[in-house]
């Protein structure tokens, strides 16, 4: 039987398919954000400018050119933050057209290699800026785009592989204890190849099924079947039963009534589907069309001891379609609004839209019963489990520390190349895959700790809290304190106020894995993931160029990369990237905080002298004209004060949160309500929320 059941998974590819979002082009229609507050010939007068940017900047400004790519619209220049809306001398874009590198009449002026723009088109260009708004939104939200027909099809979505597991997991943590149930999911998936999810940006936009996905899924499901089977039967049917017993009393399986199997299968299947089972006058995609769900399942006692009936009980829920997808097929669903193919979810459909964006796994039995008595497709009921959701911080963290991760890319923590220089630096750290972890870990749970304390955006790049706890770490760190276990803002360990404060300062952000810091990597990462902004490609013989020019050898090792990158085939890019990484030379290549940089003899691998650091900053060219950073923690508080940083962080949680890439045209009214929630005040935790009052949350559009 369980062959033919494998056999049924296949039947997935016909309802799972990757979710494809479509990027907004560059050269888009010459329009103004509908709530500018520009005066009267703002949209005149920034279709002047357009015209010259076209003109311009365009050559080199659009996808796949020599620089950065952005969107000629006046949303798309706040966004990237070339200007300041009102505020012309603060604006990036007039500092590089007349001011780059502190010379009016410099070579390095954009458009770079060809004439400069004349007075005329510059004076333009700043009485744009300057009549703006400066509460100009940095997307062009039309309300108008807020309507039925807007919201696309979908088809079912595939849980991923964290949520399969997070699952499968919670599934039985109630009845076995979360240990034991960790183990026993953990122990099945460690036996299997199941291949992992690769999103364009994030792993949740996956969506992909194929046959090593369903021999994975196959293998799982017989072995934690088997294994709650034979060793945890008691349990766990004592324990769904009691979630609703009936008319059932006595639980023990060597006497199990009908009664009290009828009990065990309606209990069990709700929550593995996590909806009510389905009664026979509804369909089922399958060969006898209509089927009882319950009546199906109860076949599995005849003839069997409760344990075999358990066994291929579970098997087959945990192969069912209903359980690895999020099905929202219209037996989820209610009234069709307006005929337009667009279904109200139900309070199941709902809750489950929920727990999975937020918590990565099933609704657990708080949000289950809030499904049960109310209806959770009205404003009332909705806001009372959003609420409910938002208070789950436990289950909250997951989602959370999984955002954090991959926003930063920390997969891509480099592993160690420990040879006799490093160790000497290392000053007895133990180098290892641990200590990556601990590395990894840290930056995930500060971010995640940020946004439950209810701090906002600044606080990310800001705050002193630690939260090393092994002893390599806190080596590392030079702190002799752990964090506690569970960190609260009055028991913290906090670092030293002039040293460390923020993710930037975090050693998972600034270890190269060599002896050699590498503040390029370093400033590229922020310029890609913190500020949105992208450069062109390098050269095809860069690494060529910057090995083959000669620097002294006892210069620091920002004075050697100002040499290497200093040509005219660098300088561009460089000129905007190198500062970012320049800010963090006191932390060496592993992450210690340092104010002196040894130099390695040429002859041996001893240390011949020491050079001090310097890591104060001109970022003019990239933040504003005067813009300057006397070091990581005055660096660290000025990215937090970007726009391009804040527009950055918008468009990335939502990407995570819909689990697909972001339209910066059609979602623009949900990218600015989220970003109203990036401002001084505003708070992590109401931006995360802010995600699911979207009006299309609670619908779902099937195609006829």
């Amino acid at each position: 039987m369980r062959f033919y059941t494998y056999l049924g998974i296949m039947i997935l590819t016909w309802v799972t398919t990757s979710m494809n979002g479509c990027g907004s082009p560059m050269h888009s229609a010459k329009s103004s954000s509908s709530n500018s507050g520009s005066i009267d010939n703002g949209i005149e007068l920034f279709s002047k400018v357009q015209t010259i940017l076209e003109r311009d900047c365009a050559s080199c400004h659009h996808s796949g050119g020599t620089s950065a790519s952005f969107q000629l619209t006046e949303a798309g220049f706040i966004s990237n933050g070339l200007i300041q809306p009102g505020l012309p001398n603060q604006s990036k874009i007039i500092f590089r057209l007349k001011n780059y590198q502190n010379s009016t009449t410099s070579s390095n002026n954009m458009p770079m290699g060809r004439p400069q723009i004349s007075d005329a088109d510059y004076q333009l260009i700043y009485s744009w800026i300057l009549e703006m708004s400066p509460a100009q939104s940095p997307f062009m939200c039309d309300e108008k785009s807020l309507n039925y027909t807007a919201i696309a099809a979908s088809d079912a979505k595939r849980l991923s592989m964290r949520q399969y597991k997070n699952t499968l997991t919670d599934l039985f943590a109630n009845a076995l204890g979360t240990n034991t149930a960790a183990s026993i999911v953990n122990t099945a998936l460690g036996s299997v190849f199941l291949p992992q999810d690769t999103g364009v940006l994030f792993k949740r936009e996956n969506n992909l099924f194929n046959a090593d996905h369903a021999q994975a899924y196959f293998e799982i499901a017989d072995r934690i079947a088997s294994t709650l089977s034979s060793n945890h039967a008691q349990t766990v049917v004592s324990y769904f039963i009691r979630l609703d017993p009936g008319l059932c009393v006595d639980t023990t399986i060597s006497s199990l009534s009908v009664v009290c199997r009828n009990q065990l299968v309606k209990n069990l299947g709700a929550r593995a589907y996590r909806r009510p089972l389905r009664l026979a006058e509804d369909r089922l995609m399958g060969p006898q069309g209509i089927i009882d769900e319950s009546a199906s399942l109860l076949e599995e006692f005849n003839g069997a001891s409760v344990q075999q009936a358990l066994n291929q009980i579970l098997f087959r829920l945990f192969m069912a379609p209903h359980f690895l997808l999020q099905m929202e097929d219209q037996n989820l669903l209610t009234t069709n609004v307006q005929n337009s193919g667009v279904y109200t979810l139900n309070s199941f459909a709902v809750a489950n839209r929920l727990s999975y964006r937020f918590w990565n796994t099933m609704p657990d039995e708080g949000l289950w019963s809030l499904a049960l008595r109310e209806d959770l497709s009205s404003d009332t009921g909705y806001l009372r489990a959003l609420d409910y959701v938002m208070t789950q911080t436990s289950k909250l963290n997951d989602s959370l520390r999984e955002y954090y991760n991959e926003w930063l890319k920390l997969d891509r923590t480099p592993q160690f190349n420990v040879n006799s220089r490093f160790a000497l630096i290392a000053n007895n750290v133990q180098f290892n895959s641990a200590l990556r972890t601990d590395m990894i870990n840290e930056v995930e749970e500060l971010g995640a700790f940020v946004t439950i304390q209810g701090q906002g955006f600044d606080d990310l790049f800001t705050s002193d809290v630690s939260f090393a706890r092994s002893a390599n770490l806190l080596a590392l760190y030079r702190q002799s304190t752990p964090a506690p276990t569970n960190v609260t803002s009055a028991n913290a360990v906090r670092f030293p106020a002039t040293e460390r404060a923020g993710l930037l300062t975090r050693a998972a952000f600034l270890i190269s894995g060599s002896e050699f810091a590498n503040p390029i990597i370093r400033g590229y990462h922020v310029r890609k993931e913190i500020l949105c902004q992208t450069l062109g490609a390098p050269p095809a013989n860069a690494v060529e160029i910057f090995n083959n020019v000669p620097v002294p050898h006892e210069a620091s090792t920002r004075d050697k990369v100002v040499i290497k990158t200093s040509g005219t085939s660098c300088v561009g890019c460089h000129s905007i990237i190198n500062p970012l990484g320049f800010a963090l030379s006191n932390y060496n290549s592993f992450g210690t905080y340092i104010n002196q940089e040894p130099i390695f003899s040429q002859t041996s691998n001893a240390i011949s002298t020491y050079v001090p650091i310097t890591s104060a900053v001109d970022l003019s060219a990239l933040l504003g004209n005067g813009v300057r950073a006397q070091n990581g923690i005055d660096y660290s508080r000025l990215i937090a004060q970007q726009q391009s940083a804040k527009v950055c962080f918008a468009e990335k949680y939502m990407s995570y949160s819909f689990g697909r890439p972001v339209d910066k045209t059609k979602d623009a009214c949900r990218l600015e309500k989220i970003y109203n929630n990036l401002d001084e005040s505003g708070r992590l935790l109401d931006l995360i929320r802010s995600s699911a009052l979207d009006y299309e949350f609670r619908l779902r559009k099937i195609n006829p």
